[in-house]
């Protein structure tokens, strides 16, 4: 067994996915591929200090487009000569129009299930192959997730505002397929995390209106 040295990170233009980059990129001898829907507003992840023979790699991903990851793969392969991944996280994610479930359109809540749920299904599906290629022994499939994807976390969230009926949904069921592929596939380690709040532009909106961020427990990913 050997430690990761290759990640495939996507969202990772500001926020947590930002955050992540930077955190990987000090190590020795570390590939980061960063994926972001407008490379042209992450060129500044370039700049990101790197340790000693590590490198950063961007590449377009719109999270959107279901066979957007499949032409990441295809990129790495043709482009980059990488074979294998080490470790993906799927860390793209939306949060908007956030309302009541009787209030919630279906057009809101297609749009979260496709970014938040659909995206991390596709990019699983595509860095299969380079998951099992992986030489650490323990390749890994990491999404990230929400308390607002909780079901058992309803009766201690009934007391927000009811602004994340399509965010917490598509967490919801991004957390089931996630466990459910670690049950399917034994050989790869897959799990959420949930990272708390963070003061990301996304996370921001999440609070309620004039509420303080530390009385949440709020954290910060400005490190860079």
């Amino acid at each position: 067994m050997s430690p990761p040295k290759t990640y495939l990170i996507t969202g990772a233009n500001r926020g947590i996915g930002r955050a992540l980059v930077s955190e990987l990129l000090r190590r020795d001898g570390i590939t980061v591929v960063a994926t972001a829907r407008d490379v042209s507003k992450a060129s500044s992840l370039n700049d990101l200090p790197k340790g000693t023979g590590s490198r950063l790699i961007l590449i377009k991903l719109d999270s959107q487009v279901d066979t957007g990851a499949a032409g990441v793969v295809s990129q790495l392969r043709r482009n980059y000569g990488i074979l294998s991944l080490d470790v993906v996280i799927a860390n793209a994610g939306i949060a908007h129009s956030g309302t009541t479930v009787l209030k919630t359109t279906p057009e809101v809540l297609r749009d979260h299930v496709n970014t938040n749920t659909v995206s991390p299904v596709t990019l699983f599906q595509a860095t299969y192959p380079f998951l099992q290629a992986s030489e650490t022994g323990n390749p890994i499939f990491l999404g990230i997730t929400t308390v607002f994807g909780s079901i058992g976390g309803q009766d201690y969230l009934s007391s927000v505002p009811p602004i994340m009926s399509p965010y917490g949904a598509s967490k919801t069921a991004l957390n089931w397929l996630v466990h459910r592929i670690h049950r399917e596939e034994p050989w790869l380690t897959a799990f959420v995390v949930h990272p708390g709040l963070v003061l990301t532009d996304m996370g921001s909106g999440l609070l309620p209106p004039g509420a303080d961020p530390a009385a949440f427990g709020a954290m910060t990913s400005t490190r860079a």
